[in-house]
């Protein structure tokens, strides 16, 4: 089963992201905020799939993923953000792994995204 971490300082979002990335065939592990996910990311989970909040109270979404490529060098990322995502595309070093989506994101929107990025 592939492994996701969902990151997001808003407790409902992250089970509600949850939920929709189990019934997409994932096996959620969930951090509220970017120490907590540091943490997981420290106990060498297998990861297959980061989605992060991009602005969060402790740690950026950009620093949490430029943290966890460093353990996993071609882990597809999901920035999900209230913001407008077209701000800060520049900030996330986009590349053919990197996906940004406005929230709320339509499940389907998620899981095109998904598609686009995963083997």
């Amino acid at each position: 089963m592939r492994q996701v971490l969902i990151v997001d300082d808003d407790e409902t979002l992250l089970y509600i992201l949850g939920e929709i990335l189990e019934e997409l065939g994932f096996q959620t592990h969930c951090a509220r905020g970017g120490q907590e996910a540091l943490k997981l990311i420290q106990v060498e989970l297998a990861l297959d799939l980061l989605v992060t909040d991009f602005y969060m109270f402790d740690l950026s979404g950009t620093e949490v993923s430029r943290i966890a490529r460093l353990r996993h060098p071609l882990l597809p990322v999901i920035f999900i953000s209230g913001a407008d995502v077209t701000v800060f595309n520049n900030e996330i070093n986009a590349d053919d792994r990197t996906v940004a989506l406005q929230k709320p994101c339509a499940i389907d929107d998620l899981r095109v995204a998904i598609n686009r990025i995963m083997p």
